[in-house]
């Protein structure tokens, strides 16, 4: 581990001497207990290892022990990590041990997006064999490669607005407390595995977080061997944490965000680092109940929420944002459920964001629910090319929308017509090159303000009239060339008549007072007629 100066950002068991007693498991003498990829392995007893790699957990393979646990063996138990996946162990007793006991814990790691510089938020999942560290490990735990790797911690002391919060700590013996989150950086290992030799925590982890006016952010990590579940973690810990996390991803070149439920995945595995947004200055704990088994963690469904992801170019740099439309949401930014969007500290990172009314750029922009019901809600997203390449949008949930909602995206930089996203075509290419306006798409949600289907036309719907407040919408995708629009009132009297260019996308002023009226359009084969709602 060295110094650096500054940190920059832009069941297979073999032998009969295992033996179960009282639900658990004592492995002695010349056993091994080999487990095959996939098994979950549920003690309700007290497991003892008294021999070198008695018990071996491997990738995407589970085992608790209800009670105890006690390790009389060099690496009596290990934890396996590889590209794979991850093992995972959870105790929920008290851990003993003998002079020479100990366990052995993999956290793998990857990066591949970028050029030559590599970041990974860390912690530690054991705490050391050491005399006199019981809470903590050595700093030398955490080294990828020899005298080249640095280590930083964050100080929650310092203004984030003035002054660099990044300290660089240093050497071996340097303390690293069990539930603190480090910053790895190097220039060689983009990809490798951290072994840390030490015990499993079991009980209560507690970390204190501190709140200052400019800084509300503490890097903290999960500290056991097994996954947690985030979001039972800070809503216990919710006196001094915001639901909400980032984390550095150097597979991708951005952060991670996970806001109020959206986002990230709520399971977190272990040695992984994560910033938390704090409330006030306070102790958290990480406890048995936030424990979980999680290799490929489920995802469940949030309704009304839409994914944005793109990728493209050769450096591998992709991002993500999120829009959701939620109860209690605001069209600016909300503290408690939208997430910021942070820059990739990769110079040439490839990034999107959404902007809320406020302008706040946006990773997890909840917006109220209101605006699906009765409105045209226009999304300004921006993209932030990395390198002069074609790109790729792609968009998921649109079948998590509970209302007849339809999504448009807007290429503001190709003045083409906008382009109709579905649960099938919900890919969009693109190019763009570094110094493009980064304000370069809308994303347009239309609600479901016409009356009956608002669908018009033959029945492959190639033909759309919609109202929204004052507004009456025509989208025409079909072969037909509109020649004419006219708008009337209930009672005949005519609002509107306009003869309109050839276009994909028209908008019309019909009047501020709420009421139904008729939109009849007329095309070189066709009249199309529909009633809407306006509102004022």
């Amino acid at each position: 581990m060295r110094k650096l100066s500054t940190l920059v950002f832009a069941i297979f068991l073999f032998s009969i001497s295992v033996t179960a007693q009282n639900g658990g498991m004592n492995i002695a003498g010349t056993a091994k207990v080999n487990l095959v990829n996939g098994t979950y392995l549920l003690m309700d007893g007290d497991l003892k290892i008294s021999v070198t790699e008695g018990l071996v957990i491997p990738t995407e393979t589970y085992v608790s022990t209800g009670e105890d646990l006690t390790l009389n063996a060099p690496n009596a138990l290990v934890v396996e990590s590889d590209a794979t996946g991850r093992g995972s162990y959870i105790v929920n007793g008290a851990v003993s041990h003998n002079a020479t006991g100990s366990a052995k814990v993999e956290s793998f790691i990857s990066g591949s997006a970028g050029l030559n510089y590599y970041m990974h938020f860390v912690g530690a999942p054991i705490e050391d064999t050491t005399t006199g560290w019981s809470g903590k490990v050595r700093l030398q735990q955490f080294d990828m490669t020899y005298l080249d790797t640095y280590a930083f911690e964050w100080d929650a002391t310092v203004d984030t607005t003035s002054g660099q919060p990044w300290v660089n700590v240093w050497p071996y013996w340097y303390e690293v407390p069990v539930g603190n989150g480090l910053t790895l950086s190097n220039y060689v290992a983009g990809t490798g595995t951290i072994v840390m030799t030490g015990y499993p925590v079991s009980g209560t982890v507690s970390y204190t977080v501190r709140h200052f006016s400019n800084n509300h952010l503490e890097l903290i990590s999960n500290p056991f061997p097994s996954a947690i579940d985030f979001d039972d973690f800070a809503s216990d810990n919710s006196s001094y944490i915001e639901n909400k996390y980032y984390i550095y991803d150097p597979t991708t070149g951005n952060y991670i965000a996970r806001a109020s439920g959206i986002g990230g995945t709520r399971y977190l595995q272990h040695g992984q680092g994560f910033f938390v947004e704090t409330k006030g200055n306070g102790t958290i704990n990480f406890t048995n109940a936030h424990k979980t088994h999680s290799d490929d963690p489920f995802r469940e469904v949030d309704m009304n929420l839409l994914t944005v992801k793109v990728t493209g170019g050769s450096i591998g740099f992709k991002d993500e944002t999120y829009i959701c439309f939620a109860n209690g949401a605001s069209k600016g930014f909300d503290e408690e459920i939208d997430a910021k969007k942070w820059n990739s500290v990769s110079a040439g990172a490839t990034m999107i964001n959404t902007l809320a009314d406020d302008n706040t750029r946006l990773a997890i922009n909840n917006l109220p629910i209101e605006e699906l019901l009765s409105d045209l809600t226009t999304v300004p997203m921006h993209f932030v090319c990395g390198e002069e390449a074609e790109y790729t949008l792609g968009f998921e949930g649109i079948e998590t929308f509970d209302q007849y909602n339809e999504v448009w995206l807007e290429d503001i930089q190709a003045q083409t017509d906008w382009v109709s996203i579905t649960n099938t075509d919900n890919l969009y290419h693109f190019t763009a090159s570094p110094g493009d306006d980064v304000h370069r798409f809308n994303i347009h949600f239309f609600g479901p303000t016409a009356i009956d289907d608002p669908i018009i036309g033959d029945d492959d719907g190639l033909l759309k009239i919609f109202s929204s407040k004052e507004y009456a919408y025509v989208v025409n995708t079909s072969d037909e060339k509109i020649k004419e629009v006219m708008i009337y009132g209930l009672m005949g009297q005519q609002v509107l008549r306009k003869t309109v260019p050839d276009l994909n996308s028209l908008k019309f002023y019909v009047s501020d007072q709420t009421g139904y009226y008729v939109v009849r359009v007329l095309t070189d084969k066709k009249v199309h007629t529909e009633k809407i709602l306006i509102l004022k």
